[in-house]
């Protein structure tokens, strides 16, 4: 999986101390999850934090355009997903 270190660099930025290790411990799941899923092969990954209410309480949702292997056909599929909660 590639990532645009730029992009990623301004978002690791924008967290804040507590929750910046939350989030990449949550990055980090993800990237083991696809790892381990050997059907599904990552194209195009795209993270979007997202407040989900007053309380500066917010959701990492991921949005990945990949290429998935189904009984021998290959199509491109798009996954869209919550992180975590914080």
């Amino acid at each position: 999986m590639h990532a645009n270190e730029v992009s990623l660099q301004s978002l690791l930025n924008c967290l804040s101390t507590e929750s910046k290790p939350l989030f990449l411990q949550a990055l980090e799941k993800l990237a083991s999850d696809l790892h381990q899923n050997q059907a599904i092969k990552p194209i195009e990954l795209e993270i979007m934090i997202k407040p989900i209410d007053e309380t500066n309480h917010y959701a990492y949702k991921f949005q990945a355009t990949a290429l998935r292997k189904d009984e021998g056909n290959l199509s491109t599929r798009r996954i869209v997903g919550v992180l975590s909660k914080y």
